[in-house]
């Protein structure tokens, strides 16, 4: 095999101490192997740092400078320091399924139309419990669901590097970052993704405040679209509207407590029989390697 890693896998982590030793072991057991897997903490204040330097794998670059700079700052510097020909990104407290990236790179080797590959995933608790699946498109819609949270899981992306460096994300709306990129890029881009679940994303149970910041930005977004020609003006006003409801909606349902509500009619249920299967291939994966 080369010995020039075909695929950049990035994690920038901020204050993740209690779920990072998860996701990297998830990306070491990799049943793909040519890849380089770059580390960037953001400022941590916590034991994460400490934590990504126990791991000796030389496929492994470690960055940290003491500063915080946001997740935008951090996926672009990643992209710049990238040796692969692909760029895949989890969040730090995800787990990837043993065959995301051999799955991923096939893809988009035997589809060289595809400029961006997500995939489906699987709901897990913060104690690693099955929860959900997504409910994944494999050709997502970028007339109406790109501007849907559904159009494609920004921790499943794998892309080409030439196109990640050529679209690079804008830090002006934290949390939207990607449901931005996603929009101001689709004139020019194929998007697809596998349908399959092959990434473990956790939820929390008390998230309302992330949820609200990412459709604070989502409105931002929406309002600056107005006055400007990247987005037809009544979509822009359209989604100004939507999103302000949606963030209202959300907001009451966080004061009766149920939100739980709102999130299970968005994510397919599982049956005894899926769940069964997801659990024992999430235990495999940590029992492999030894968390």
């Amino acid at each position: 095999m080369s010995t020039m890693p075909l695929v950049t896998i990035g994690i920038p982590f901020f204050n993740a101490q209690q779920y990072l030793a998860f996701a990297i072991h998830s990306v070491i057991s990799q049943s793909y192997t040519n890849w380089e897997l770059i580390l960037i903490d953001d400022g941590s204040t916590d034991q994460s740092l400490s934590i990504a330097k126990r791991f000796s794998d030389p496929r492994i670059r470690l960055l940290s400078d003491g500063r915080q700079l946001g997740l935008s700052a951090r996926l672009n510097q990643i992209a710049f320091l990238a040796n692969g020909l692909y760029i895949a990104r989890m969040d730090a407290d995800d787990i990837m399924f043993k065959d995301r990236i051999s799955k991923q790179v096939s893809y988009l080797q035997e589809h060289s139309e595809v400029d961006v590959l997500g995939t489906g995933y699987c709901l897990i608790s913060t104690h690693n419990s099955v929860l959900q699946l997504s409910t994944t498109s494999e050709q997502p819609d970028t007339g109406n669901a790109i501007f849907s949270g559904e159009f494609i899981a920004h921790p499943t992306v794998m892309a080409r590097k030439e196109w990640v460096l050529e679209n690079p994300y804008s830090d002006l709306y934290p949390r939207a970052e990607d449901r931005v990129l996603w929009i101001q890029s689709r004139a020019h881009t194929v998007f697809r993704n596998i349908k399959m679940p092959l990434l473990f994303y956790r939820v929390y149970p008390h998230d309302t405040t992330k949820y609200l910041a990412t459709n604070k930005s989502l409105v931002k977004f929406y309002f600056h679209s107005l006055f400007n020609l990247n987005l037809p003006f009544l979509r822009s006003l359209l989604n100004l509207f939507l999103f302000t409801a949606k963030t209202s909606l959300y907001l009451i349902a966080s004061i009766f407590g149920a939100t739980s509500i709102l999130k299970r009619v968005s994510y397919q249920s599982l049956d005894a029989s899926q769940a069964k299967v997801l659990e024992e291939q999430l235990r495999l994966q940590m029992v492999e390697t030894n968390l």
